[in-house]
């Protein structure tokens, strides 16, 4: 996906603290990196489990490591990462370095608005082997 569509991706974060209301709404708001600012994000707070918080976190852009960084910046840490979204499409039970073929539909998804179809993947660079 390439982020100027800027299609949101959601992530499941546990951070290494439990999280404050407040530290959840900083991350609500724009948090300020070394990079600028960063967009508003939608937060939901999955759980807390005795030391740590679990979070769904989303975002648009998709800058290097910025969930990492936007969780350090409210002062704790990520202990674990998963992207469970992206666009309108679920991770739901599909294993870890797995993948599958997309429908279609999910295709189109991706594209709302578009009159193109997407263009199929290109095969290996020349002089390469599959």
């Amino acid at each position: 996906m390439n982020p100027e569509h800027e299609a949101p991706k959601t992530y499941l974060v546990e951070a290494a603290t439990v999280l404050s209301g407040d530290q959840l709404e900083h991350l609500r708001r724009k948090v300020e990196l070394d990079d600028g600012p960063t967009e508003p994000a939608q937060v939901l707070r999955s759980r807390d489990s005795g030391k740590h918080s679990f979070i769904d976190l989303t975002i648009r852009k998709g800058r290097n490591r910025e969930v990492r960084r936007m969780v350090e910046a409210v002062g704790s840490r990520v202990l674990k990462l998963v992207r469970t979204s992206v666009g309108p499409l679920r991770l739901g039970s599909l294993g870890i370095g797995r993948y599958r073929e997309l429908t279609p539909e999910e295709v189109k998804s991706l594209f709302p608005g578009s009159r193109r179809k997407p263009s199929k993947p290109a095969g290996p660079p020349p002089g390469r082997r599959k």
